[in-house]
């Protein structure tokens, strides 16, 4: 769900050599970027999200772990990014 003051946008931004996880947030006037949880692993790039309320978003990605791309998940809480 995507509404006027409510959106969501997901990706990576690269940091000393590592992507970070990036969440931006639409409050109907201006994005503004909301930390992300990183999860385990040397770098982590989110690629989706999906919103169903303003305390209930879902995002995925991958993250490198000992020489291997992995999956991972975030849910948004209303307050914060967690792993899951």
């Amino acid at each position: 769900m995507s509404e006027a003051n409510n959106a969501w946008a997901v990706g990576w931004v690269n940091e000393a050599g590592r992507h970070i996880p990036l969440t931006l947030r639409w409050n109907g006037s201006s994005w503004s970027r909301v930390p992300a949880a990183m999860p385990n692993g040397t770098s982590a790039a989110m690629g989706a999200v999906a919103v169903s309320a303003p305390d209930d978003a879902w995002a995925g990605g991958y993250t490198y772990v000992n020489g291997r791309h992995r999956a991972f998940i975030e849910h948004w809480d209303g307050a914060r990014w967690w792993v899951v």
